[in-house]
């Protein structure tokens, strides 16, 4: 995903430092293009392709809320959430 170079950042930041650790573990496959997957068959070549879209902020939050590591990350908090309000009771 490309924007700009400053709001890139911030994405990638995002991305990594607050919700990596949210990742599922098979999402590394994914970020390396499946190159280290072992497939029954001969690999076929293909030429480069990127998909472009338009959003504004509303439907970009809204596919970023659709991340795996989004909802771990919120059930996270909502945990740490929880568990302060009941140490507090």
């Amino acid at each position: 995903m490309q924007l700009r170079d400053d709001i890139d950042a911030l994405i990638l930041t995002c991305y990594k430092d607050l919700l990596g650790r949210y990742w599922p573990f098979e999402r590394r496959m994914m970020e390396n293009g499946y190159a280290d997957v072992k497939f029954p068959f001969n690999e076929i070549e293909v030429p480069d392709f990127a998909m472009t879209l338009q959003w504004n902020i509303e439907q970009f939050v809204g596919y970023r809320n659709t991340w795996s590591a989004v909802k771990r990350y919120e059930q996270s908090m909502e945990k740490k959430s929880r568990t302060g309000i009941a140490a507090r009771a």
